[in-house]
């Protein structure tokens, strides 16, 4: 293959990539008026916006499926972005802002696409219908906040609709209150 060849190939997969990811974000899913959080440190270590909305529509989907499904619970884990931007005014202060206009794939400011979705959950976690009794929901939900503490990330951080969660940092030998 001569050098000129390797280079048409070259060019041949960055229009491709070009036209796959203007494809995907023009495929408009929905809309947001503000930042949604979903930085990797905040989503293991806090309450996010990102975290509560994807929980939030498996419920809705679970709920296609089955009508008599309560709660969803979330793995914080596969959320690796944002959606929106951060802008600097130049004089070191920083504003978090809906989605930025793309005006070769046709998107407007605040509009949320295929590929910011795509972005956000890079592992494309499946959806499991599970039936827990009171006890086991209780189990799970330890679990998720087992690694709490002070200046820790949470290893297996949870995400729950319908519900509010909120716990107390206590000694490691003791258990979180829910």
């Amino acid at each position: 293959m001569s050098a000129l060849e390797g280079k048409a190939g070259v060019n041949k997969v960055a229009v491709h990539s070009f036209d796959m990811f203007h494809e995907k974000d023009s495929n408009i899913l929905g809309s947001a008026d503000v930042f949604l959080e979903g930085h990797r440190e905040a989503v293991r270590t806090e309450e996010t916006s990102v975290g509560n909305l994807t929980a939030d529509a498996n419920l809705a989907a679970a709920q296609q499926y089955d009508s008599s499904v309560m709660v969803s619970i979330k793995n914080g884990d596969g959320i690796r972005a944002q959606i929106g931007t951060i802008q600097d005014d130049g004089a070191g202060n920083y504003s978090e802002l809906p989605s930025l206009v793309n005006p070769a794939s046709g998107k407007q400011a605040g509009q949320v696409s295929q590929l910011d979705i795509e972005n956000t959950l890079k592992f494309n976690h499946s959806l499991t219908l599970l039936t827990l009794t009171a006890e086991q929901l209780v189990q799970v939900l330890e679990h998720g906040v087992a690694a709490s503490g002070w200046g820790s990330l949470l290893r297996s951080a949870v995400y729950i609709s319908v519900m509010t969660r909120r716990w107390h940092l206590v000694p490691v030998f003791a258990r979180p209150l829910l």
